[in-house]
């Protein structure tokens, strides 16, 4: 389908229009495009038993690649948040700075190809553009609501992936203590230092045999973490963005929510640390009262999934990842 050179993830450095810039990853479709996902990560997915994700694109790799293969006609533009990859910012972002960054890539994607390139004649002919659909997953999920509550002409569909729209530091005490630890004056700053230490005490191949030790990532989900938890200022600007989400991230918006339910597709898991009961069960009333469609996973499709935690027993990773795949192409399609 592609030259070997070109074999999709396209990696590369996207820049918003006011410079800020952050890691990208492309999958072009291989058919006519008629939905392009613009999909934002999770972050601070981490619990007593998870190595978390500080926003990086490279941990969806395995699922976005799939999701490719299950639809065709989608085109797939993956972004890391903003100053959480080695391309470094003067000062790490707010959660409103990370979503006035991805409202500014809304808008250059709709200002582009495929959806500025349609003449008169081919829209005539029955052409039309494809429907922009944005992709969240757990703080991304909430990003991508604010998203749409700021062009809601531009994003047609949001597909929330266990989504952390509300109550975030109630999900578990774990949730409850990282609260406590990020509000600390100075802690981003302290954790950024305390990594630049262990780099020097500690050589990368010891880390990685201690991850395996501790906890059963993949080779891809390992070699990002090591990249990207180990990197002192990645570190100091996720935390600085989880300080910012357990101070944001409470009260449901619930009009917002009842206002776009239509536009919106929600996915949980049957446990989650970072969604207490009773905000998803809540959400999941809103959405399908109002049109939307929200469902519990019961295959056991974990809130931790990017990082390669295993599915059940008598579940396989690439089915459950193709569960989520035909549940996105019958929301779009």
């Amino acid at each position: 389908m592609y030259p070997s050179y070109l074999q999709p993830p396209l990696e590369f450095k996207l820049v918003d229009s006011k410079g800020i810039p952050c890691r990208a990853k492309f999958w072009p479709s291989k058919k006519p495009c008629q939905t392009y996902l613009l999909f934002i990560p999770g972050t601070l997915q981490v619990t007593e038993a998870d190595v978390g994700n500080p926003g990086v694109i490279s941990y969806y790799d395995e699922f976005l690649s799939v999701l490719h293969e299950e639809s065709p006609n989608t085109t797939i533009l993956g972004l890391s948040l903003a100053g959480h990859e080695e391309y470094e910012l003067s000062a790490p972002l707010s959660l409103q700075e990370q979503i006035d960054n991805k409202v500014r890539i809304v808008d250059m994607i709709s200002s582009s190809a495929p959806f500025m390139n349609l003449s008169s004649s081919s829209t005539a002919s029955g052409d039309t553009k494809p429907k922009l659909v944005v992709m969240g997953h757990s703080v991304g999920a909430y990003i991508a609501l604010q998203v749409l509550k700021q062009r809601p002409l531009t994003v047609d569909h949001l597909f929330l992936l266990f989504p952390t729209i509300s109550h975030i530091g109630k999900g578990s005490v774990f949730g409850r203590f990282s609260s406590i630890m990020t509000s600390l004056p100075g802690s981003a700053k302290l954790l950024s230092w305390l990594t630049f230490l262990l780099r020097l005490i500690f050589p990368i191949p010891l880390l990685a045999l201690i991850l395996r030790l501790g906890h059963n990532l993949p080779g891809t989900s390992l070699t990002t973490t090591l990249s990207k938890f180990f990197n002192p200022s990645s570190v100091q600007s996720f935390c600085h963005l989880a300080k910012f989400e357990f101070r944001e991230i409470r009260e449901l918006d619930v009009d917002s929510l009842v206002k776009y339910s239509k536009r919106i597709t929600a996915y949980y898991a049957v446990k989650d640390r970072w969604v207490p009961s009773f905000a998803r069960d809540q959400i999941i009333s809103i959405i399908n009262t109002n049109g939307g469609d929200a469902i519990v996973c019961n295959e056991g499709f974990p809130h931790s999934f990017s990082l390669g935690t295993p599915p059940p027993p008598q579940s396989s990773s690439r089915f459950l990842l193709s569960r989520a795949c035909t549940l996105f192409v019958l929301c779009v399609y």
